[in-house]
């Protein structure tokens, strides 16, 4: 059996919006996903991986380190294309050194896919600019204020932090308290600004290192005096949408743009029929059909691919005329080459089985294999035309 291959994956901040494109595809390619507790799930929405969580998320419990290094190299070993899905970028603050380890001394090939960090990205979303040369005038030997980006929850030399201009840490909700007063022990200013970003730049809270505003994790926690804004106000910034449909792209995208955190908890997944048969044998008889009944994107979809199956193509619908249910299936229609003959008022199907035109002979009907459809049948036989 031929090895597989690792990718270590970094997922970015927020949602799959925030991927690098190599990010995504590797995602979109993965037979299996071990995915870091503070990955957003709606990275991998739509993946056909099995996703294997291993938690490392701080105070909580995770599956040990050895253990992770293991599956690596066992799910490799048996040929899988394996990604190592870790928050922001991969090689911050992590194990990927350990894991790499692993995989080499298994001879296991592997590669790295660089994510954007939540250290440099959400304090900019937040409207915190980390470096700004026009604020040193020209005689100033720094060239940009420094940067430093620290782990929250290992001790530091604070004597060298305390004299460097910015300060951004990383897991350092639970030690914000002793880390201000660490660097006013060092001599860094009581009046210091300390900005705690939360959830990813949507939102920021400013203290001072004498009076530092309460932190949560996750956060983005920056020491300095930095130039800031406030970002535009959102309508629907804070609040949190939870999408229960399988495909919400346009939906999402819309909610994302008015400031809404999206969660994606797909309640139906659409898999194929236990048997195309029924189906294959009415797309074989065609001419014997009045109308072609259509009622979502999916329908539309699975019909042209079992069309294709039979050798055949929209030509084949040249004798029927197609009601479809809504807008968005018109659309899916359309990008078959086909303008759909019917669309009821309401789009629902109990409209259609009421509104369609004429007395068909005969109608045909692709519908989900369980119940879908059956009230719509009804309808036709007793309330429609």
């Amino acid at each position: 059996m031929a090895l597989g291959q690792v990718w270590f994956v970094g997922a970015g901040i927020r949602d799959r919006e925030g991927l690098t494109l190599a990010a995504a595809a590797a995602i979109d390619q993965a037979e299996i996903i071990l995915v870091d507790d503070l990955v957003n799930p709606a990275v991998w929405v739509g993946s056909e991986a099995e996703i294997v969580p291993v938690g490392k998320r701080g105070g909580q419990v995770s599956t040990a380190q050895v253990a992770i290094n293991q599956l690596l190299v066992t799910y490799a070993q048996q040929g899988k294309r394996v990604v190592r899905l870790k928050a922001g970028d991969p090689g911050l603050f992590g194990r990927l050194w350990m894991e790499i380890e692993a995989l080499q001394a298994e001879n296991i090939p592997f590669r790295v896919v660089p994510g954007l960090s939540s250290a440099l990205a959400a304090p900019l979303l937040a409207g915190l600019c980390l470096t700004e040369k026009s604020r040193w005038s020209s005689t100033d030997r720094r060239s940009s204020r420094q940067v430093v980006i620290c782990s929250g929850h290992e001790d530091q030399p604070w004597s060298v932090l305390a004299a460097l201009d910015t300060l951004v840490f990383l897991m350092a909700s639970r030690n914000l308290p002793q880390i201000c007063a660490s660097l006013m022990t060092a001599g860094k200013p009581p009046a210091t600004p300390v900005w705690v970003v939360k959830d990813s730049g949507r939102g920021r809270l400013q203290g001072s290192l004498a009076h530092p505003p309460s932190a949560q994790s996750p956060c983005v926690i920056v020491v300095g005096d930095l130039p800031h804004w406030t970002p535009p106000a959102q309508p629907l910034a804070g609040e949190t949408v939870l999408i229960t449909r399988a495909q919400v792209s346009g939906l999402r995208a819309q909610l994302q743009q008015l400031g809404a955190h999206v969660l994606e908890l797909p309640t139906l997944v659409i898999t194929p029929p236990t048997s195309y048969v029924p189906l294959d044998a009415a797309i074989q008889q065609l001419a014997d059909y009045d109308w072609l009944v259509l009622t979502s994107a999916n329908a539309v979809q699975a019909f042209w691919e079992r069309l294709g199956v039979a050798g055949l193509d929209s030509r084949a619908l040249a004798g029927m005329q197609v009601a479809v249910v809504g807008d968005k299936t018109a659309l899916a229609l359309q990008s078959k080459g086909i303008q759909a003959d019917f669309i009821p008022t309401e789009f629902v199907a109990d409209a259609l089985a009421q509104e369609l035109p004429g007395i068909p002979r005969r109608v045909l009907f692709p519908r989900v294999e369980q119940g879908g459809g059956m009230r719509w049948c009804r309808g036709c036989r007793h309330g429609g035309p």
